[in-house]
């Protein structure tokens, strides 16, 4: 199987993710973090993402990481693991790639096409757009004041912005430095220290020397 943007449920005893089999379409699994089966949670899902008190999953649907003409269709929607019923966020068409805040006040998302973050806030149940720049891989902060991410196009740069006051900072650049993944994409992430992840390509570009040895 290929698994896709796994992500810890907020007790860290499970993985949600979403992998293929040869023969099967696209599926949202779940997985204890120390192996066992599969638990089949929806076929087609989107980037899934958990709700602070780990009993549900929030997922773009259709999934348009993989299939960009369906962006403009995609809704974000929200399951309970322990009935299986689904709710759509209200308002949520054309967005996907959604991140439930540590907290559980909000849902980040990504808007087609402009790549632009929009918020979900549950206290007034409103989407609100804090961020102009392009954003790629989004992930909260611990606190659930900022959000993470690399900004898209031109010069990588690892972002984070505020969302009281959508203030933007720029961590840092990743300009000249190769960059790898599944999807030849830049990811980021953050440990749980809030210290920022990155995935840097070595291959062969690291070789500081070759002994040969020939008989």
């Amino acid at each position: 199987m290929m698994a896709y943007v796994p992500r810890w449920s907020p007790d860290g005893k499970r993985i949600a993710f979403c992998g293929i089999s040869p023969g099967k379409p696209w599926t949202m699994y779940i997985v204890a973090a120390d192996g066992g089966n599969l638990e089949e949670i929806k076929p087609w899902p989107g980037d899934a993402g958990w709700s602070a008190d780990g009993n549900s999953v929030v997922f773009s649907t259709p999934p348009v990481v993989f299939d960009a003409s369906a962006a403009a269709k995609s809704t974000i929607q929200i399951m309970d693991l322990k009935s299986r019923q689904v709710s759509t966020v209200p308002g949520s068409e054309g967005l996907y790639s959604p991140r439930w805040s540590p907290d559980g006040r909000y849902i980040a998302a990504l808007r087609e096409s402009s790549q632009a973050l929009w918020v979900f806030d549950f206290s007034n149940r409103k989407w609100s757009d804090v961020g102009k720049i392009g954003v790629s891989f989004p992930s909260w902060s611990r606190d659930s004041k900022y959000i993470y991410f690399w900004s898209v196009p031109g010069e990588p740069w690892l972002c984070r912005l505020r969302i009281a006051d959508a203030q933007l900072d720029r961590i840092a650049s990743f300009n000249g430095i190769p960059h790898t993944g599944v999807f030849d994409w830049w990811w980021s992430g953050l440990t749980p220290d809030g210290s920022p992840l990155a995935l840097r390509d070595i291959g062969t570009q690291e070789i500081y020397a070759l002994d040969l040895e020939l008989p």
